[in-house]
């Protein structure tokens, strides 16, 4: 009797036992199933990813010849600039120097750390001309203006102050260009020119 009742409360242990190993089997599917559905979603997140990726790697590559272009194209006005006889001369709405090429620190001048400085620097150059008045006044008209003027070593400058054009053509500045008058015709030897 006492066999059958040990037996009894074994059987009774073993189909409890049993009955929370389904139950622990029946969580763990689940568990199994969300990890499944997890491991899905992640796999899509990594195929957008990587087509993002590639969406990135082409528009980085585009910029990257866009920034190419800029560099041959800074570079190309930079020799522009540092080889013209032409004085060209940027300057900025409250009239400062921005940049400018070797005739116009050659011919007046003017160094590197006076970029940020006032264009009233270039007054000095000319006799009885006062270029920050021609200045402010295309500023407000938005017209060229063009003019032969004098310069303190009696030397004949023509002076064309315009409107510098942002993108969208908004004035935020002036090119100053400035010609040595008696000095325009270049010696027929002084440069060889060679056809593109």
């Amino acid at each position: 009797i006492d066999l059958e009742k040990e037996l009894d409360i074994s059987q009774k242990k073993l189909i409890k036992t049993i009955g929370e190993l389904e139950s622990v089997n029946e969580e763990l599917q689940a568990a199994n199933e969300e990890l499944l559905t997890a491991n899905e979603e992640l796999q899509s997140s990594n195929e957008e990813l990587q087509s993002v990726n590639e969406e990135l790697y082409t528009v980085n590559s585009e910029y990257q010849q866009k920034v190419d272009e800029l560099v041959i194209v800074n570079n190309d006005i930079s020799n522009f600039l540092s080889t013209t006889m032409i004085g060209i001369l940027f300057v900025d709405y409250e009239l400062n120097i921005r940049r400018f090429t070797d005739y116009i620190a050659r011919e007046f001048h003017i160094m590197e750390h006076d970029i940020g400085r006032s264009l009233l620097l270039l007054e000095p150059s000319f006799l009885s001309y006062k270029i920050s008045h021609d200045a402010v006044k295309v500023l407000s008209t938005k017209k060229a203006i063009e003019r032969t003027v004098k310069g303190n070593r009696n030397k004949d400058y023509t002076v064309r102050i315009s409107p510098y054009k942002s993108s969208d053509y908004l004035v935020t500045g002036l090119v100053i260009t400035i010609l040595d008058s008696m000095n325009t015709k270049v010696e027929d030897n002084e440069y060889e020119f060679i056809k593109l």
